[in-house]
Protein backbone atom coordinates (compact mmCIF):
# COMPACT_ATOMS: atom_id res chain seq x y z
CA UNK A 1 0.00 0.00 0.00
CA UNK A 2 1.34 3.14 -0.88
CA UNK A 3 0.73 6.45 1.57
CA UNK A 4 0.00 9.62 -0.16
CA UNK A 5 0.92 12.78 1.63
CA UNK A 6 -0.21 15.89 0.57
CA UNK A 7 1.78 19.05 1.72
CA UNK A 8 -0.74 21.61 -0.02
CA UNK A 9 -1.54 24.46 2.39
CA UNK A 10 -5.40 24.36 0.63
CA UNK A 11 -5.58 21.04 2.85
CA UNK A 12 -5.39 22.73 6.11
CA UNK A 13 -7.42 24.94 8.16
CA UNK A 14 -7.84 25.84 11.82
CA UNK A 15 -10.81 25.01 13.45
CA UNK A 16 -10.93 25.99 17.14
CA UNK A 17 -8.82 27.77 19.56
CA UNK A 18 -9.27 27.71 23.26
CA UNK A 19 -8.26 30.82 25.22
CA UNK A 20 -9.10 30.67 28.70
CA UNK A 21 -10.51 26.63 29.64
CA UNK A 22 -11.33 26.04 33.10
CA UNK A 23 -8.54 25.77 35.68
CA UNK A 24 -5.42 27.25 34.90
CA UNK A 25 -4.74 28.47 31.18
CA UNK A 26 -0.76 27.38 31.73
CA UNK A 27 -1.09 23.33 30.27
CA UNK A 28 -4.76 23.70 28.85
CA UNK A 29 -5.05 26.46 26.34
CA UNK A 30 -5.14 24.89 23.02
CA UNK A 31 -5.64 25.31 19.10
CA UNK A 32 -7.32 23.02 16.99
CA UNK A 33 -6.10 21.99 12.96
CA UNK A 34 -8.44 20.03 10.05
CA UNK A 35 -7.43 18.36 7.09
CA UNK A 36 -9.51 16.07 5.02
CA UNK A 37 -6.49 14.33 3.95
CA UNK A 38 -2.92 12.92 5.00
CA UNK A 39 -1.06 16.19 5.56
CA UNK A 40 2.81 16.77 6.09
CA UNK A 41 3.49 19.14 8.89
CA UNK A 42 6.79 19.15 8.62
CA UNK A 43 7.75 23.06 8.03
CA UNK A 44 4.87 24.48 9.45
CA UNK A 45 4.24 26.39 12.55
CA UNK A 46 1.80 28.38 14.01
CA UNK A 47 1.77 32.24 15.71
CA UNK A 48 -0.43 34.07 17.77
CA UNK A 49 -0.48 37.96 18.42
CA UNK A 50 2.68 38.14 20.56
CA UNK A 51 4.73 36.74 17.13
CA UNK A 52 5.22 33.83 19.53
CA UNK A 53 5.98 30.85 17.16
CA UNK A 54 5.01 27.10 17.50
CA UNK A 55 6.86 24.52 14.94
CA UNK A 56 4.30 21.56 13.77
CA UNK A 57 5.65 17.86 12.88
CA UNK A 58 4.78 14.66 11.95
CA UNK A 59 1.40 13.67 9.70
CA UNK A 60 -1.75 13.72 10.48
CA UNK A 61 -5.34 13.30 8.88
CA UNK A 62 -8.82 14.48 10.37
CA UNK A 63 -8.96 16.45 13.21
CA UNK A 64 -5.37 17.26 15.41
CA UNK A 65 -5.23 19.65 18.59
CA UNK A 66 -2.09 21.25 19.57
CA UNK A 67 -1.86 21.76 23.47
CA UNK A 68 0.50 24.03 24.65
CA UNK A 69 2.89 22.96 27.88
CA UNK A 70 2.51 27.02 29.05
CA UNK A 71 0.24 29.82 28.56
CA UNK A 72 0.52 30.44 25.00
CA UNK A 73 -2.61 32.60 24.39
CA UNK A 74 -3.46 35.63 25.60
CA UNK A 75 -7.36 36.07 26.84
CA UNK A 76 -8.10 39.32 25.56
CA UNK A 77 -7.17 40.79 21.27
CA UNK A 78 -5.51 37.22 20.36
CA UNK A 79 -5.55 36.15 16.71
CA UNK A 80 -3.98 32.51 15.86
CA UNK A 81 -1.89 32.33 12.59
CA UNK A 82 -0.71 29.21 10.52
CA UNK A 83 2.07 28.89 7.98
CA UNK A 84 4.67 26.89 6.11
CA UNK A 85 8.23 27.51 4.55
CA UNK A 86 5.64 29.61 1.43
CA UNK A 87 3.85 31.62 4.36
CA UNK A 88 0.60 32.32 5.67
CA UNK A 89 -1.76 29.63 5.58
CA UNK A 90 -4.80 30.38 7.86
CA UNK A 91 -5.54 32.98 10.05
CA UNK A 92 -8.75 33.48 13.01
CA UNK A 93 -9.93 36.66 13.66
CA UNK A 94 -9.18 38.51 16.72
CA UNK A 95 -11.06 36.62 19.62
CA UNK A 96 -11.80 37.69 23.61
CA UNK A 97 -12.75 35.23 26.14
CA UNK A 98 -12.85 36.40 30.13
CA UNK A 99 -14.42 33.18 31.31
CA UNK A 100 -13.02 30.34 32.64
CA UNK A 101 -15.56 27.68 31.18
CA UNK A 102 -15.77 25.18 28.31
CA UNK A 103 -16.52 27.46 25.49
CA UNK A 104 -14.33 28.12 22.51
CA UNK A 105 -13.92 29.67 19.67
CA UNK A 106 -15.31 27.29 16.79
CA UNK A 107 -15.59 27.95 12.96
CA UNK A 108 -18.71 27.50 11.40
CA UNK A 109 -19.78 27.77 7.78
CA UNK A 110 -16.68 29.83 7.46
CA UNK A 111 -17.34 32.24 10.90
CA UNK A 112 -16.04 32.32 14.23
CA UNK A 113 -18.90 31.50 16.68
CA UNK A 114 -17.66 31.22 20.31
CA UNK A 115 -19.96 28.44 21.25
CA UNK A 116 -19.40 24.69 23.17
CA UNK A 117 -15.64 23.23 22.67
CA UNK A 118 -15.95 19.85 20.52
CA UNK A 119 -11.93 19.44 21.18
CA UNK A 120 -10.96 17.05 18.56
CA UNK A 121 -13.82 16.39 16.82
CA UNK A 122 -16.03 18.41 14.80
CA UNK A 123 -17.30 21.34 15.66
CA UNK A 124 -21.09 21.25 17.44
CA UNK A 125 -22.08 24.51 14.78
CA UNK A 126 -25.80 21.89 13.97
CA UNK A 127 -26.26 21.44 16.97
CA UNK A 128 -26.19 25.25 18.34
CA UNK A 129 -28.30 26.25 15.50
CA UNK A 130 -30.90 23.49 16.14
CA UNK A 131 -31.30 24.47 19.82
CA UNK A 132 -32.15 27.84 18.47
CA UNK A 133 -34.38 27.16 16.43
CA UNK A 134 -36.14 25.12 18.17
CA UNK A 135 -36.14 27.76 21.45
CA UNK A 136 -37.51 30.15 18.62
CA UNK A 137 -40.01 27.92 17.59
CA UNK A 138 -41.40 27.37 21.15
CA UNK A 139 -41.54 30.87 21.89
CA UNK A 140 -43.47 31.19 18.51
CA UNK A 141 -45.99 28.42 19.44
CA UNK A 142 -46.18 29.61 23.26
CA UNK A 143 -49.16 32.10 22.85
CA UNK A 144 -51.43 29.82 20.88
CA UNK A 145 -50.80 26.95 23.60
CA UNK A 146 -51.51 29.05 26.47
CA UNK A 147 -54.83 30.39 24.88
CA UNK A 148 -55.94 27.88 22.81
CA UNK A 149 -58.01 30.18 20.78
CA UNK A 150 -56.97 32.57 17.86
CA UNK A 151 -57.05 36.62 19.40
CA UNK A 152 -60.12 38.75 17.68
CA UNK A 153 -58.85 40.81 15.14
CA UNK A 154 -58.90 44.19 16.52
CA UNK A 155 -60.74 47.01 15.13
CA UNK A 156 -59.61 50.12 16.64
CA UNK A 157 -57.76 50.99 13.08
CA UNK A 158 -61.63 51.51 11.79
CA UNK A 159 -62.71 53.15 14.43
CA UNK A 160 -59.65 55.41 14.09
CA UNK A 161 -60.79 56.02 11.03
CA UNK A 162 -64.51 56.81 11.55
CA UNK A 163 -63.05 59.55 13.91
CA UNK A 164 -60.76 61.26 11.16
CA UNK A 165 -63.78 61.15 9.08
CA UNK A 166 -66.22 63.01 11.78
CA UNK A 167 -63.80 65.26 12.97
CA UNK A 168 -63.02 66.41 8.90
CA UNK A 169 -66.91 66.68 8.35
CA UNK A 170 -67.08 69.11 11.66
CA UNK A 171 -64.09 70.93 10.32
CA UNK A 172 -66.22 71.13 6.99
CA UNK A 173 -69.17 72.12 8.54
CA UNK A 174 -67.52 74.76 10.50
CA UNK A 175 -66.17 76.38 7.55
CA UNK A 176 -69.15 76.66 5.83
CA UNK A 177 -71.03 78.13 8.71
CA UNK A 178 -68.14 80.65 8.73
CA UNK A 179 -68.83 81.57 5.20
CA UNK A 180 -72.35 81.80 5.18
CA UNK A 181 -71.75 84.55 8.16
CA UNK A 182 -69.62 86.54 6.88
CA UNK A 183 -71.95 86.34 3.44
CA UNK A 184 -74.55 87.79 6.03
CA UNK A 185 -72.76 90.46 7.09
CA UNK A 186 -74.23 93.66 6.02
CA UNK A 187 -71.93 96.13 4.68
CA UNK A 188 -72.45 99.85 5.16
CA UNK A 189 -71.02 102.39 2.78
CA UNK A 190 -69.91 105.92 4.60
CA UNK A 191 -71.50 105.72 7.90
CA UNK A 192 -72.56 108.48 9.71
CA UNK A 193 -69.74 110.41 11.42
CA UNK A 194 -69.75 111.00 14.58
CA UNK A 195 -69.08 115.26 14.30
CA UNK A 196 -72.12 115.31 11.85
CA UNK A 197 -75.01 114.38 14.60
CA UNK A 198 -72.66 116.70 16.99
CA UNK A 199 -73.04 119.82 14.41
CA UNK A 200 -77.16 118.98 14.17
CA UNK A 201 -77.52 119.31 17.82
CA UNK A 202 -76.06 121.93 17.74
CA UNK A 203 -77.98 123.80 15.24
CA UNK A 204 -81.02 122.82 17.06
CA UNK A 205 -80.07 124.49 20.28
CA UNK A 206 -79.38 127.52 18.12
CA UNK A 207 -82.67 127.09 16.67
CA UNK A 208 -84.42 127.15 20.26
CA UNK A 209 -82.76 130.01 21.53
CA UNK A 210 -84.29 132.18 18.50
CA UNK A 211 -87.43 130.87 18.63
CA UNK A 212 -87.50 131.95 22.55
CA UNK A 213 -85.89 135.41 22.31
CA UNK A 214 -88.51 135.96 19.49
CA UNK A 215 -91.11 134.66 22.13
CA UNK A 216 -90.03 136.93 24.49
CA UNK A 217 -89.54 140.02 22.55
CA UNK A 218 -93.10 139.76 21.43
CA UNK A 219 -93.91 139.10 24.96
CA UNK A 220 -91.99 142.13 26.01
CA UNK A 221 -93.94 144.11 22.72
CA UNK A 222 -97.30 143.11 23.94
CA UNK A 223 -96.81 144.51 27.78
CA UNK A 224 -95.45 147.85 26.12
CA UNK A 225 -98.34 148.61 24.32
CA UNK A 226 -100.81 147.35 27.37
CA UNK A 227 -98.24 150.32 29.69
CA UNK A 228 -98.83 152.93 26.81
CA UNK A 229 -102.88 152.05 26.82
CA UNK A 230 -102.73 152.55 30.81
CA UNK A 231 -101.10 155.85 30.60
CA UNK A 232 -103.52 157.48 28.14
CA UNK A 233 -106.45 156.28 30.22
Amino acid sequence: MILMVTNLSSAIILTEVELNPEGSDSGNEWVEIYSSEDFNLNGTYLKNKDEKKYNLTGIFRGYLVIQFESQWLDNSNESVYLFDSEGLIDETDIFQDSDNDNFAWSLCRGNWEFISSTKGAENNCTIEQNNQSEQNSTQEDLPENNTGQEEPPTEEPEEQTINEENQNTEIEFQTIQQIQDKNNEKIVLNPPKKQDANNHSYETKQENFRLLVSYAFSLLCVMIIIFISFRKL
